[in-house]
Order: C-alpha cells, then sequence, then structure tokens
C-alpha cells in the first residue's frame, strides 16, 4: 500500500525533501491473466488514496473489492503450485491440437463473459495464471493537486 523511498535517498537529499515527497501511496493496479501470448487485462482502482475501498474493472464489470483480495490476485493467489510439465504436449500432434482448441474456445468466452468468482480455489479472481502486470502509486504530497483541494 506505502511505497517509502526514504531510506534509499542520498545522504542530505532527505533534508532538502520533505518526507512526504519521498512516501507513495498505491492507487492502482494491472493485472494480467493467462499465459504468454494470450490473456486478458483488467484493473484494481483505489479512486481516492485517502480511503481503503478498491474497485475491480473487468470490462463492463465494476465490483467494490477488499484489499485482501486485490494481493490474491496480483500474485496468482494464496497458493502458487508449481506446473507439472506434460512432456507429450509440447512435441506431439495431440499437445498441439489442444492447445489450438483451448485458444479457440477462449476466443467465444470473450462473447459469453460473465464475472468469475474463484472462491474457494486459493487464488485471486484472475485464477493461477493471475500476475500484477503494473502498478500505478501517487505521491503523498501530490494528494491535494491530485483531488483538486485548495490549500
Amino acid at each position: 500500500m506505502e511505497l517509502d523511498l526514504t531510506d534509499i535517498l542520498e545522504d542530505g537529499l532527505l533534508e532538502s525533501v520533505s518526507e512526504d515527497n519521498a512516501i507513495y501511496d498505491l492507487q492502482s493496479i494491472v493485472v494480467h491473466k493467462g499465459e504468454y501470448g494470450s490473456g486478458h487485462y483488467y484493473s484494481y482502482v483505489r479512486p481516492d488514496v485517502r480511503d481503503g475501498i478498491w474497485y475491480r474493472f473487468d470490462d463492463e464489470f465494476v465490483t467494490q473489492v477488499d484489499y485482501d483480495e486485490v494481493v490474491a490476485d496480483a500474485s496468482g493467489g494464496k497458493h502458487r503450485r508449481r506446473r507439472r510439465s506434460r512432456s507429450n504436449s509440447m512435441g506431439s500432434e495431440g499437445g498441439r491440437r489442444r492447445g489450438l482448441l483451448r485458444r479457440i474456445l477462449s476466443l467465444f468466452g470473450v462473447f459469453l463473459r460473465r464475472p468469475r468468482v474463484c472462491g474457494g480455489c486459493g487464488f485471486g479472481y484472475g485464477g493461477r495464471t493471475s500476475s500484477a502486470y503494473m502498478l500505478q502509486y501517487v505521491r503523498r504530497s501530490d494528494v491535494s493537486k491530485l483531488y483538486l483541494e485548495q490549500h
């Protein structure tokens, strides 16, 4: 939630810079769900960094979520499992067909999508292949400018 850069500032620089200029608050996370070369992006946003209300934006579905859900989804969930390699799937024609079939069926999923919740599966919303792709922080000293507050 907080990125504190005061420990890595050069000696003497911290005295000339206010501490709030070196502290950043997490505002949003873009998550990628899927494998290399294919997948889907959605995001978590905290519209006001001064409170703890988070939303998941997944195309037309906007859902209020707890921060625990954000953390679980940004790392694929609580229980990352090693993927078992299938030695015959890479070299065999059957493995290539399964991969092609999975991609074709996933295209139909774009048109038939419904919000999916992975309750009890041990992973975040995006399942085992979800991971944080990009994080956006707001410098604490700029929060009042972000919300157009008058001093």
